[in-house]
């Protein structure tokens, strides 16, 4: 007589068998990690449209070049102060929910800038904006250690990360279009607009792998067997197995995350503030502003060399 105990096993074994082929194995974690990419590509199509907006809205607002630089580095300013908490957000309440909120606010502030009739709302709306935004990074970088194994999740980043780059190249032609077409306060009520719809599809389809009905039980032992992390209440309850620590990848990457973003909104801030204050001093020249930018980079890149050692996973203890 087969006990509930070997019945279990005996589906483990089967689906180990079939995640290492490949066959049997359903694509679930492709659609996440897209939804992760649509979600980053509408963000920076949100926070670059006042650069492309700017030309008009000073017109209409009256905007000095000292308030270009400051209504800039506003969303940096809030964006980075916010990452952090953001971070932490994730890691307890889980990027679904906080995702859902975030978006769901930038998307809000992004459509309610098309009001702005002064110099002091529009600092309101892009302190808003970056407020909302932080939340982007964290909740994807959750997302992707919860449905990759760790030997995917670097092309997994690479994917959901794109969504900047392409949110960057697409807000120029779409903003512009826009503009072109209701004016630059249309152009903000439209852009709010996508992420309110994406918000619905992400409601919709985002799910953690042991919550999706669409998963099979192939792409699930896949991505476990590879190190992904469940609930720490699930992992719990495996405690009695030793295999269960393969389970046991740190809860905190959406914090971790938030850190990395805050000195890269950081940056940003400071980057806005100096460049407006060296063309201000120079009379309108930005040659002290570029030769800083590109001297702070090699820097950068020459602390890699010497800073950052070589990087290899840490061994698991039995």
């Amino acid at each position: 007589m087969t006990t509930p105990t070997q019945k279990r096993l005996a589906s483990a074994t089967a689906a180990r068998q079939t995640a290492a082929d490949g066959s049997d194995r359903s694509h679930r974690r492709w659609l996440m990690v897209g939804l992760c990419f649509f979600g980053l590509t509408i963000n920076y199509v949100d926070r670059g449209n006042l650069g492309v907006a700017l030309p008009k809205m000073k017109t209409d607002l009256g905007l000095g070049a000292g308030a270009e630089g400051v209504v800039l580095a506003a969303f940096f300013a809030s964006c980075a102060v916010f990452q952090l908490p953001a971070g932490h957000a994730v890691d307890r309440w889980g990027e679904k929910i906080v995702n859902t909120f975030a978006v769901t606010w930038w998307s809000l502030f992004t459509a309610l800038t098309a009001a702005a009739g002064s110099f002091a709302t529009l600092i309101v709306m892009r302190l808003g904006l970056g407020a909302g935004e932080s939340g982007g990074y964290p909740s994807s970088a959750k997302a992707v250690s919860v449905w990759f194994p760790t030997r995917a999740r670097a092309f997994a980043t690479s994917i959901y990360a794109s969504g900047a780059r392409v949110g960057t190249a697409a807000a120029l032609p779409i903003v512009a279009a826009l503009i072109a077409w209701l004016g630059w306060r249309g152009s903000f009520i439209i852009t709010g607009a996508f992420g309110l719809v994406w918000v619905v599809f992400w409601l919709r389809f985002y799910r953690r792998p042991r919550e999706d009905a669409g998963i099979s039980p192939a792409e699930l032992e896949y991505i476990e067997e590879g190190g992904a992390r469940v609930e720490e209440k699930e992992a719990e309850e495996e405690n009695r197995d030793a295999s269960s620590v393969r389970y046991r990848d740190p809860a905190h990457v959406a914090s971790i995350g938030g850190i990395q973003n805050f000195a890269s909104n950081l940056a940003g801030l400071l980057g806005a503030t100096t460049t407006g204050a060296l063309v201000g001093l120079s009379g309108g020249s930005f040659a002290a502003a570029l030769v800083l930018s590109g001297v702070l980079g090699l820097v950068g890149a020459f602390s890699y060399l010497v800073i950052v050692q070589r990087i290899e996973p840490l061994p698991v203890r039995a």
